[in-house]
């Protein structure tokens, strides 16, 4: 409960309570020092030290410097603690601008003191994480969504990323492609789809986001095999997968486009 309510206060006002308090301690431990110097004296050797004596002798421009020194140091924390301050405040008002929030959560941005900067990146963690929670159950469902759009069709699906890394394969694709159930899923395409055709259209759709329409591919018992690639964008029109499209052409009069 104390600690709660120190933290409460602002950190200048901390800063002058610490530096009183560290003053009356070394005043009241350079007494007790003295009375125990003036005890020790007096019973063992039968000397009598004045105490008001040495303390008036001390010269007031070293005890001025000792407490100014003190009071720099103090400075420097102080500045620290309000750099750090700053700097969360910072951060937090150029995460929700990010996030477009600044506007229904500009008072999370407060950092008068350490317990208010605190308090309000609780609170920011905490949105953040529902919304990533969010995020996931949508992606998760999404995901189900798709797999179930892409294993109901009859043209084979598969999905790459920028580094030509299979997330996505339906089983026609496997089957048109005469691969084992899952062992595409997290490699590189081309370890597996071994053609020079295919792997130059992958190159040109991954890095001049070029469309590739009808390619004939290999040949099957049952006729051609052809595929499509679409290079889809993120919002910042960043490539961030290539969609393939394979399908089965019995007409073998066709040619490659």
């Amino acid at each position: 409960m104390i600690k709660g309510m120190f933290h409460r206060f602002h950190i200048l006002f901390k800063l002058l309570l610490m530096y009183l308090l560290l003053i009356v301690g070394v005043l009241v431990l350079g007494q007790q020092v003295l009375k125990q110097l003036q005890d020790y004296f007096q019973s063992n050797y039968y000397i009598n030290i004045d105490l008001y004596q040495i303390i008036s002798g001390v010269n007031i421009y070293i005890l001025l410097g000792f407490l100014g020194y003190v009071f720099i140091i103090l400075g420097i924390y102080l500045i620290d603690i309000k750099g750090i301050l700053s700097h969360i405040r910072v951060i937090m008002a150029a995460s929700l601008e990010e996030k477009k929030l600044q506007d229904p959560l500009s008072g999370l941005v407060g950092t008068r003191t350490i317990r208010e900067a605190m308090h309000n990146l609780e609170n920011l963690f905490g949105i953040y994480r529902s919304f990533d929670k969010m995020k996931a159950e949508r992606i998760q469902l999404e995901l189900g969504t798709l797999k179930v759009l892409m294993n109901g069709i009859n043209e084979g699906i598969i999905l790459v990323d920028e580094k030509k890394v299979v997330t996505h394969i339906n089983h026609r694709a496997e089957t048109l492609l005469k691969l084992i159930p899952g062992e595409m899923i997290g490699n590189v395409i081309i370890r597996n789809v071994s053609d020079e055709q295919f792997g130059t259209d992958l190159d040109l759709a991954v890095t001049q986001e070029k469309k590739v329409l009808e390619h004939k591919f290999k040949e099957t018992e049952k006729g051609k095999i052809r595929y499509s690639m679409y290079p889809i964008k993120d919002k910042s029109d960043q490539i961030v997968r290539i969609l393939m499209i394979f399908s089965e052409d019995t007409n073998q009069g066709d040619e490659n486009e």
